[in-house]
Parts: structure tokens; C-alpha cells; sequence
């Protein structure tokens, strides 16, 4: 969505906080994604195979997702800081961002929490993203409808 967009529902977008779930597979290379598998499946089979991570990643979320910067966020963190400004086109919005590899096999998933100039409910806020373009709102918890990655 555009800042254009968030000021029409809810007023300027103060702060955001995103946490992203990624894939464990990272694009490095095709040879680095077969190790990054190799271990995966060596590790549940209880094998000793080459490692793509310094740590186990069956069963383990890793905080390290490409290189640290000097800043001690990864670059992939500095990426979704950096995206995120340049979405809302204002970068005096405070961003922070956590990233972790995750042992799935498919799909990214983000926890956005985002702070607004004025209050406002969920039921405005639900009827507002099911009615913007190009979004599918997955919320009923009692009926186990919420976004997942597969």
C-alpha cells in the first residue's frame, strides 16, 4: 500500500516495526541452496553433513540472514528498513526490522505492527484492507483463518 493510501485510512504513519520469517533457502546459488537442503535433511536424518549455517536449522530460527552490517542489523533488515521509507516515500518514519530464516520449504512470512498519528479500531481497520486493491484479508481466529506462508 501507498503512504497516499495509509493517510486516507488511519492518518501519518508514525513507526514501524516488521518482523520477517524467511525462508531458510537463500538465493545465494544454486550450488549454496543444495547445501542449505543437504543440511536440512542431514540434520533430520541424524547425519553429519556439509553445513550452509553455523547453526542447526531443523527446528531452528536463525537470526542471520546475509551479512552484518555496522550498524548490527543484517542487510536483509537494512533492506526492508530502507524498502519500507521508500514505500511510504517519507523517510523520517522510524523503522525497525528483525529477519530470521525459518526451516520451511515455502513462502516468506511478516509481522508488520505499525504506529499512527490518530486512533482508530480494528473493525475500521478490517473493513479498510479488505476493501483496498490487490489485498485478501485472512482474519476470523475463531474460525482459524489467518495469513500463513503456504
Amino acid at each position: 500500500m501507498t503512504r497516499r493510501l495509509f493517510r486516507a485510512m488511519f492518518a501519518l504513519v508514525l513507526a514501524v516495526v516488521l518482523c520477517c520469517m524467511v525462508l531458510f533457502l537463500g538465493a545465494a546459488s544454486a550450488y549454496f541452496t543444495k547445501v542449505q537442503i543437504r543440511q536440512l535433511e542431514g540434520e533430520r536424518a541424524g547425519k553429519e553433513v556439509p553445513q550452509a549455517y553455523a547453526h542447526e536449522i531443523d527446528g531452528n530460527c536463525l537470526p542471520h540472514c546475509d551479512s552484518f552490517t555496522d550498524n548490527g542489523y543484517t542487510k536483509e533488515e537494512m533492506k526492508l528498513v530502507n524498502e519500507t521509507k521508500k514505500i511510504f516515500d517519507d523517510p523520517n518514519i522510524r523503522v525497525t526490522a528483525t529477519a530470521v530464516r525459518v526451516p520451511v520449504t515455502g513462502g516468506h512470512s511478516e509481522s508488520v505492527n505499525a504506529e499512527f498519528e490518530r486512533e482508530f479500531t480494528l473493525e475500521e481497520v478490517r473493513r479498510l484492507l479488505a476493501e483496498a486493491p490487490g489485498v485478501v484479508l485472512e482474519d476470523d481466529p475463531e474460525r482459524a483463518i489467518y495469513p500463513m506462508a503456504t
